[in-house]
């Protein structure tokens, strides 16, 4: 790799870095003041719950960039990097079937005796957290085709789709409850097309 491209990726990783921290941070006065405390904290308990189901990620996504990197240099190494890269799509796949069977019990449980409020209903709580292990799971996805982009050094085209995904998950978002719906249930139905889209984005550019 030589030094221009070093500079460029590195750039394009502050760039989308940067618009992140920037746009969430600008956006959370506008949503706790349309959503309510209550509704804000839900979107609160998502982040952590993202963090949480990352954690089933087990290094694979790594693992996977590493590979990509390897089969960029060397073709011959590109057969094994598609066997893995399937192999991971397949465990991706049956953690989101695992999460699909167990988000009701779970969302129930945390609806009942774990949320407390006074403006939410349970099933508003419930429907939400459903939602939001629906999309921790697809998160699986986007980070394993993420760091397979990132191996093959598409850094630049990976940060300015981000700053897209971003804009709609945070500045869409805004549009979306000022111009749709401010009901919570429909904020996380919102966030889980725009993760589809995410996953799909992502899946059409390295199988390109």
């Amino acid at each position: 790799m030589n030094l221009s491209l070093i500079r460029i990726n590195t750039f394009a990783n502050y760039l989308g870095t940067g618009f992140l921290v920037i746009i969430s941070v600008a956006t959370v006065p506008y949503l706790l003041n349309t959503l309510g405390a209550d509704a804000y904290g839900l979107i609160g308990f998502f982040a952590i719950l993202q963090n949480i189901l990352s954690f089933f990620d087990l290094g694979f996504s790594q693992l996977l960039g590493r590979h990509a990197a390897i089969a960029k240099s060397r073709k011959i190494e590109f057969s094994f990097f598609a066997d893995i890269l399937k192999s991971f799509e397949v465990y991706a796949f049956f953690l989101l079937i695992v999460v699909l069977i167990f988000a009701s019990p779970i969302s129930l449980f945390f609806s009942d005796y774990w949320f407390q409020s006074e403006t939410l209903a349970n099933d508003v709580i419930k429907s939400s957290i459903e939602i939001m292990f629906i999309c921790g799971a697809l998160q699986m996805y986007v980070r394993l085709y993420k760091f397979s982009l990132i191996g093959f050094e598409d850094q630049v085209w990976v940060n300015m789709f981000s700053i897209f995904i971003s804009s709609l998950k945070f500045a869409g978002a805004l549009v979306f409850i000022w111009t749709v719906s401010a009901n919570i249930v429909h904020f996380f139905v919102y966030q889980l097309v725009v993760m589809l889209i995410e996953v799909i984005g992502l899946r059409l550019k390295l199988y390109k």
